[in-house]
């Protein structure tokens, strides 16, 4: 917390760490830039372009807070307005996740994506994407 002018009054520092943050030393760089999405523009659009570009390119996992530990980082951190955070957090990491990263060359799934199916695909079946049901 940081004090404001009135010294009987506290003002919290926002965003701020909570008890469950713990941040290594190699990934405070990319939590800091993190922290600032609530507030700053080009913070947020680099988040959502490492979320689009996720499973396209190499991010180096020392350096990086991947997707899946986005939604805990917003959890763990207080923020002016944490249901908009935890919204962003939870948009950028569903886009990221979208993707599967590729291994040994191989990319997506059958069933990943934007219109998974519910079994294997069957043949003479169009590929065409379809509504889900509610």
């Amino acid at each position: 917390m940081s004090r404001s002018p009135r010294p009987d009054r506290a003002v919290p520092a926002w965003p701020a760490c909570r008890g469950g943050c713990r941040t290594e030393p190699a990934l405070r760089a990319h939590h800091d830039r993190l922290l600032l999405v609530e507030t700053d523009a080009d913070a947020m659009l680099e988040l959502f372009e490492l979320a689009v570009t996720w499973s396209e390119l190499e991010y180096p996992a020392d350096t990086t807070v991947a997707p899946p530990d986005w939604i805990r980082f917003a959890e763990v951190h207080r923020w002016r307005d944490q249901d908009r955070v935890e919204r962003i957090f939870a948009l950028a990491t569903d886009v990221a996740l979208r993707g599967r990263r590729r291994v040994g060359g191989l990319g997506m799934a059958a069933g990943d994506g934007l219109s998974p199916r519910s079994g294997p695909a069957t043949p003479g079946r169009s590929s065409r994407l379809r509504i889900a049901a509610r």
